[in-house]
């Protein structure tokens, strides 16, 4: 023996070197802690969980496919299993060869990496390497064909797991082929191992040949052998190896085959799995992809699910004894607040008090110990995250943590009740299992409380997530918890511009109290950021209360400009209120620049403040530095060139007079004055002075510029202007005009409004046709709307076309031409004219196309206004066209007005699909509306569907019980009962008395089926037939050429027959449909065994003679097995399929 195999050998026989975790002693670790919260009932639940045990524990010994559905693969030898499964998953996991491969049940399943386990004779889990899997075929012993041992007998199962696997929820089972001749040195059977592994699967998928060119009869015996739970997917192998042509018919008599053995199918389809290619393709039939998408859904884990479920009734208890606990403590108290002497009301509320401490301590402890079972145990972090966050809402429903110190005591100090469980929650979090942090987040969403949102704000933090920490730690300052207004006053501090932001809202609530660092944020925020939020927040504080620092730093912004406009007079007024900083320079420097009243003393306070700052920032304030530097040129001088100082001041002046002169002989001009009027500060000043010279720029600068003042005198001065450039026809005052008269809420003026838009609109100005039809919506003139919506849609250059529509007006052959050329040019009422006049022609495809035609998103708004206006007119033609065409645009409110007007209209049709229309688009109320519509025309398929489409949208609890009721409806009790159990998992109120309909149904079904039974049972011994209760089948009393006389058969014709006739026999029987059924069979040898008893013997075999009857069983090409009965006693042999002649005994299954 070769020492590899001695390796594999002793491989296969060894423990496992994973350390296997003691279930039984994890779990019972429950019990202790149960027995204090619950001792009443202690012993049902200690029964309860020693059966969970062992539940689980049979559950883990298979615990790679335990959560997994199993999909058996089978076939007979040289179907190409293997090489199947390789090729459909797109990996070379098995091995594959023209000689039988798979000598051990292999599974093959999803896993986060690659890895080959087995399961031997003694319940270890071992690890293989892939040169053993290959060594799985090879035969072992002393050469004597009685004890050889083939390696994959001293396993149970192999797994693969296989990180590319693309259906996490399945497990593929790989098994050998049962047809294969058994192996010389082999004593198990194939055929009976493969029974074995594929009666256990949960779905099969059975491989076909394609070059047998149908599914054998050894196949179809097979599987009625194993009777599949569910229908099998039947894969025809090889189809690349035959004619195309002929893939089709392959496929049509393997569903006639399948069909009349009454094997159910989910699906038939034709594979090529070339052998240079890594990935198989489907060439006809159905998509297994498809199919497997749909089996891939969880597998409950039952055993696990009850001991949860357990717990969390157990921890219930537990909660609802400490609120009982809770109540008679606070009762206690307010008796002893009324008491004169209190000592023994004090010592009851102290038994209370350490009762209530004990029962959480005990509580805390029962989930936390669950936690660590999910965890460690089970594997399954979300489970233990639910027992975690159980346990942390416990806490704070009864720990006393309304202050710091006490959310400090039981959740952030170590070993303490809650500190555990958060730690956890936060460790794991961190570790990015998302489960965990959903888990996480919703608790701390839920509770809103501080030391929660404080600790996922940390969480956050490490994550990189800033902008959401800060969120979490502004909801925890504000309710004064201080590690978390330190945390946002460290990031403020960090010039972090949205903790500053949440610094100021919580100065509002009166938790911040450093108000001049909030206030410096808010200016660096609006100087550096444009911020808006932080300059409202400076204004609510400056102006509503009078906070000076506010006041003196909003002024700096008026003055330069920081997140607003300049505004020197706010900017003053703000100066004079505080004395803060530089208040009083800034208020002076304004005050001069401006003209003020106080010139002479902003000009002595400039030159007693000799400060190189102070002079730099007046510079930044004025425009004109040469009107200010001769006064400022004195500070720079020292004493000894104090001449030197006085010629350079006089020098100065020389220069203003010069410059003076110039400016006025420029500034004169009138674009001149209009550029001034822009660029200076001084706009009314040279606007004014423009206008005056007739600039009509000037004169429109100076209307906006008045009317942006917006007040009355203001307004005045605007009208003004505008009106003297309305009487030039400038079309950009007239508009301005117009929309100041319709804004002044006077009819006379709105008339006056209304001409100038009409003016402007017959020179084709888009923006006036517009404001009419504003106004006439509001006064109600549709016919004017429509109108003006004509002219607003059409383009003035395209006038040739719209002059050839009124040309052709009666003459519509030609009118639609010349319509088609204004559609392609974009106007709508052409289009949906068209639109009409085909639809009215029966071309519904092309007055489809036109509804459907994408439009501008401003023209879909001019569509829906068309609309309305035709249906305030009463126009119902025309509303409906342009409903249409906003309907097919996508709009939902025309769709919903075409369904209402349809449904009152009674045309089903149409509103049925309008209302699919909005299904599709998700809307529930269409689904639903549907479903009830087909509800009551009693089409319980369609309104099945649709409750399915409402239902999958989220609202299960609303139609889990409509789909019931439809189920009911068409007799599919099953499935009604399903949806109602739904139903009630919801908790809708009558579902339980759905339920109870549903057991008074069934009670009738079953009572109906007794009765059908009987009749059978009659017809049945009426024709000489009989059912055996045990099986389910139908057998004939007599042999096949006897007569039944009612008690017993007698001879008639020939009784005896080759193993062809017997094959033709059967066939005449079914032809005939003896006894009124055509699914008679020659039985298997298991099958005649099953009449091996007495009173079977009494009613099958009422003559007692020698019989041999032929079984479909063959032992090879030559020999058949038959049951012989002799004596009273039953023996089996093996006739000769040539010349030997038997009784037929058929039998048929139910």
């Amino acid at each position: 023996m070769q020492h590899h195999t001695l390796e594999t050998i002793y491989t296969l026989l060894s423990a496992s070197t994973t350390p296997k975790q003691n279930i039984r002693v994890e779990i019972k670790k429950l019990l202790p802690l149960i027995a204090q919260l619950d001792p009443i009932n202690y012993f049902d639940y200690y029964q309860e969980i020693i059966l969970l045990i062992q539940q689980i524990e049979q559950k883990t010994q298979q615990k790679q496919i335990a959560e997994k559905t199993i999909i058996g693969v089978g076939g007979g030898f040289s179907a190409g299993k293997s090489r199947f499964i390789n090729s459909l998953l797109a990996i070379e996991a098995l091995p594959e060869a023209l000689e039988p491969c798979t000598a051990v049940a292999t599974y093959l399943s999803a896993s986060q990496q690659e890895q080959t386990h087995a399961l031997n004779l003694l319940n270890h889990h071992i690890s293989l390497k892939s040169e053993q899997l290959g060594q799985l075929r090879h035969f072992v012993g002393d050469n004597s064909t009685q004890n050889d041992i083939q390696l994959g007998e001293l396993i149970q199962y192999v797994h693969l797991g296989i990180p590319e696997l693309k259906w996490e929820h399945i497990a593929f089972l790989d098994t050998p082929g049962y047809s294969k001749a058994d192996a010389e040195h082999h004593h198990h059977s194939d055929e009976k191992l493969a029974i074995n592994q594929l009666s256990k699967a949960d779905y099969l998928i059975w491989l076909v040949n394609a070059k047998n060119g149908t599914i054998r009869d050894e196949d179809l015996q097979f599987l009625q052998k194993i009777t599949p739970k569910e229908p099998i997917f039947v894969v025809l192998t090889q189809s690349d190896l035959v004619n195309r042509s002929d893939i089709e018919p392959i496929l049509k008599s393997v569903r006639k085959n399948l069909k009349s053995r009454n094997i159910k199918i989910a699906g038939l389809m034709a594979w090529a799995a070339p052998i240079m290619k890594l990935e198989g393709e489907r060439l006809a039939g159905d998509d297994i992809q498809q199919w497997l998408n749909e089996i891939n859904q969880p597998v409950q884990q039952h055993a696990i699910e009850k001991l949860d479920t357990l717990i969390q009734n157990i921890f219930s208890i537990g909660t609802n004894q400490t609120k009982q606990l809770q109540i008679e403590i606070e009762t206690l108290n307010t008796i002893k607040n009324k008491q004169k002497d209190a000592t023994k009301t004090n010592i009851l509320i102290q038994s209370k008090e350490l009762n209530k401490k004990n029962q959480i301590e005990s509580n805390c402890a029962l989930a936390l110990e669950m936690a660590k079972i999910y965890e460690h145990l089970f594997k399954n972090l979300l489970g233990a995250s639910k027992f975690h966050v159980m346990k942390i809402d416990y806490l704070l429903r009864f720990l006393n943590s309304s202050n710091d110190d006490g959310s400090i005591k039981y959740f952030l100090k170590d070993h303490t009740l809650g500190s555990s469980s958060l730690k956890w929650l936060y460790t794991k979090s961190l570790s990015d299992v998302t489960s965990v942090k959903t888990e996480f987040e919703q608790l701390v969403n839920r509770s809103e409380h501080k030391i929660l949102q404080y600790k996922y704000a940390l969480l956050l933090e490490k994550q990189q997530n800033i902008e959401s920490a800060i969120e979490y730690m502004f909801f925890s300052a504000k309710q004064n918890f201080s590690l978390a207004y330190d945390w946002l006053i460290n990031y403020a501090e960090k010039l972090n511009i949205e903790a500053q932001f949440k610094i100021t809202e919580l100065f509002k609530i009166g938790v911040a109290k450093d108000a001049s660092n909030i206030f410096n944020y808010c200016y660096n925020a609006i100087r550096y950021n444009n911020d808006l939020r932080f300059l409202k927040f400076l204004q609510s504080q400056a102006i509503d209360e009078k906070n000076e620092d506010a006041q003196y730093l909003l002024a700096i912004c008026y003055t330069f400009g920081y997140g607003t406009s300049i505004d020197y007079e706010k900017a003053y007024k703000l100066y004079c209120n505080t004395n803060i900083g530089n208040s009083i320079y800034n208020k002076t420097v304004i005050d001069y620049f401006n003209q003020g009243i106080h010139k002479k003393n902003a000009i002595q306070f400039i030159k007693k403040n000799k400060i190189k700052n102070n002079i730099n920032e007046l510079r930044k304030i004025l425009s004109f530095r040469t009107f200010i530097d001769p006064i400022l040129l004195d500070y720079r001088q020292n004493d000894a060139k104090f001449k030197l100082k006085y010629f350079n001041i006089i020098i100065g002046f020389i220069f203003i007079i010069l410059t003076t002169y110039i400016f006025i002989l420029t500034f004169s001009n009138q674009k001149v004055q209009y550029n001034l009027g822009r660029y200076t500060n001084f706009h009314e000043y040279w606007y004014e002075k423009s206008a005056s010279q007739g600039n009509i720029d000037a004169m429109l600068a100076l209307g906006k510029y008045y009317e942006l003042k917006a007040d009355s005198l203001s307004m005045d001065k605007a009208i003004y202007w505008y009106k003297k450039l309305v009487d030039m026809d400038n079309s950009e005052a007239m508009f301005a005009l117009a929309k100041i008269y319709e804004d002044k809420n006077d009819n006379n003026l709105l008339e006056q409004a209304i001409n100038l838009y009409i003016k402007l609109a017959n020179q084709d100005n888009k923006e006036a046709i517009k404001a009419l039809i504003s106004i006439d919506k509001k006064k109600g003139q549709f016919k004017n709307v429509i109108f003006w919506y004509q002219k607003l849609v059409r383009d003035e250059k395209n006038n040739e076309i719209y002059e050839n529509i009124k040309k052709y007006k009666n003459d519509f052959e030609n009118k639609v031409l010349w319509l088609i050329k204004a559609e392609e040019k974009g106007d709508i009422f052409a289009q949906i004219t068209l639109a009409s006049y085909y639809e009215i022609r029966g071309n519904e495809k092309k007055a489809f196309d036109l509804y459907k035609k994408p439009v501008t998103e401003q023209h879909a708004q001019y569509i829906i206004d068309i609309a309305k206006s035709y249906y305030a007119l009463k126009d119902m033609n025309n509303a409906l066209l342009w409903y249409k065409k906003s309907a097919h645009l996508g709009n939902v409110d025309s769709i919903n007005f075409l369904v209402r007007f349809y449904e009152k209209d009674k045309e089903l049709q149409k509103m049925l699909y309008w209302l699919k229309v909005l299904a599709d688009l998700g809307y529930v109320d269409a689904i639903e509306q549907l479903a009830q519509f087909y509800t009551i025309n009693k089409n319980y398929d369609q309104a099945i569907l649709w409750y399915k489409k409402a239902f999958e949208l989220g609202e299960e609890y609303q139609y889990s019980i409509n789909i019931g009721d439809s189920y009911y409806s068409k007799n599919d009790i099953d499935e009604a009962e399903y949806w109602y159990q739904q139903a009630a998992n919801y908790g809708v109120d009558n579902a339980e008395e759905k339920l109870l309909l549903i057991e008074e149904a069934r009670q009738k079904i079953y009572e109906q089926e007794a009765l059908l039974e009987r009749k059978e049972q009659e017809k049945i011994e009426r024709t000489g037939l009989w059912k055996d209760p045990s099986t389910n089948k139908t057998w004939m009393r007599c042999s096949l050429g006897q007569i039944w006389t009612g008690n017993d058969c007698e001879n008639n014709s020939k009784q005896h027959y080759t193993w062809e006739e017997a094959k033709s026999a059967i066939n005449e029987l079914n032809e005939q449909e003896y006894g009124g059924y055509k699914n008679w069979r020659l039985p298997y040898l298991v099958e005649l065994e099953t009449l091996q008893n007495n009173e079977i013997t009494q009613l099958i075999y009422p003559s007692n003679y020698i019989s041999r009857f032929w079984s479909i069983d063959s032992k090879n090409s030559s020999y058949a097995f038959t049951s012989v009965y002799s004596g009273g006693r039953f023996f089996s042999d093996a006739s000769y399929k040539g010349d030997h002649d038997n009784y037929i005994r058929a039998v048929r299954n139910h």
